[in-house]
């Protein structure tokens, strides 16, 4: 064994103190870059944008909603289902209806909605019970189950079903607009091999149409008519005339305008400002005579000019002012005088 004298055995140790720190040192510099790597990651992750969730569309929706293993009533039967969603149907929670529902094989929907079609104790009036019926149906993508659930609708046994709100009203209404086209395919198979069958089917989209019109809902009205009802030059003339007698609001007068509609059609010898005089209603009259109205028009000799017919509005409001001193009556009786000289103003002869 080699002898080392003590200056060799200090430089020893020196030596092993300053390789020690060194590695010490390398190590120390080494945690520090990854710990500074991970902040700078942190950092930048704060501070960059974060990227939007996408949107899922109406069909990936529709898609995840028929998944039968995310409902939990998917292996339920009828009548544990109707229990579950009993608090629902007491408290007329439609979309909470339709949405727990949704999910569940069609042929259980069809007994589920045979027992709340048949329980007229529940809340659900007829027109959240077509709603629920409509809503259902969207959820289904084969034919075959939308018609099955729809067929509903015509069972002798709900005759209630086809008063109320016009069907494709219902469906402009609630969430399901898409539902229109279905419907009236829907319809027209069901009235195919009846003889008025046409006519039926006329009737299914001009009462609904009406019947948005006398609601004076336009956005229902809007939503017929972008999902494929249609709104030809004839139909928004009769919608208009019927919407200005009934004293519909400008907006929706003013859409039939945009879809077409003859500011001077004649319905029953009178044209929509005939309609709009005989109403006392000077801001539809406005309205029509600035949207091209003719003021001069006559459309039946009987019934006179609108001047004329102005002239007999004022006569007759101040007869009954006479036996009736109300403020309704006063209103009707001061539009009736201000329509005249409107009339007379834009040129209205006698």
């Amino acid at each position: 064994m080699v002898k080392r004298n003590d200056s060799e055995i200090n430089m020893l140790l020196s030596a092993l103190l300053l390789l020690s720190a060194l590695i010490g040192g390398l190590h120390h510099w080494s945690l520090g870059a990854e710990q500074e790597s991970d902040a700078t990651k942190a950092a930048s992750t704060e501070s960059a944008p974060q990227a939007a969730e996408p949107k899922k569309d109406a069909s990936a929706q529709t898609k995840t909603s028929q998944t039968l293993s995310e409902n939990p009533l998917a292996d339920a039967d009828a009548d544990e289902i109707i229990s579950d969603i009993q608090p629902l149907l007491l408290s007329q929670s439609v979309e909470k209806t339709i949405k727990m529902l949704t999910g569940i094989p069609y042929k259980t929907i069809i007994q589920v909605l045979t027992r709340i079609l048949d329980n007229k104790e529940q809340n659900f009036n007829r027109d959240d019970r077509v709603q629920v019926i409509v809503g259902l149906a969207s959820s289904y993508k084969k034919p075959e189950e939308q018609t099955a659930i729809l067929d509903l609708i015509l069972d002798p046994k709900y005759l209630y079903l086809r008063e109320g709100a016009p069907l494709l009203f219902v469906a402009a209404y609630g969430d399901f607009p898409q539902m229109i086209p279905v419907i009236k395919t829907w319809y027209a198979n069901r009235v195919a091999k009846q003889a008025n069958h046409a006519e039926l089917r006329e009737e299914l989209e001009t009462r609904a149409l009406s019947y948005a019109v006398e609601n004076q809902k336009l956005d229902e009205l809007k939503n017929m008519v972008t999902h494929g009802i249609t709104m030809d030059k004839k139909r928004a003339s009769a919608l208009l005339v019927d919407a200005v007698g009934k004293k519909t609001s400008c907006p929706i007068i003013g859409f039939l305008l945009q879809q077409g509609a003859d500011v001077n059609y004649v319905h029953g010898g009178y044209t929509p400002l005939l309609h709009a005089i005989k109403n006392h209603d000077l801001k539809a009259v406005k309205f029509l005579v600035e949207h091209g109205a003719d003021v001069n028009k006559v459309s039946d000799n009987k019934i006179g000019n609108p001047r004329q017919v102005a002239e007999e509005a004022v006569e007759a409001t101040a007869k009954m002012l006479k036996k009736e001193v109300a403020k309704k009556k006063v209103d009707e009786a001061k539009h009736a005088v201000d329509i005249e000289a409107y009339l007379i103003e834009r040129g209205a002869q006698n």
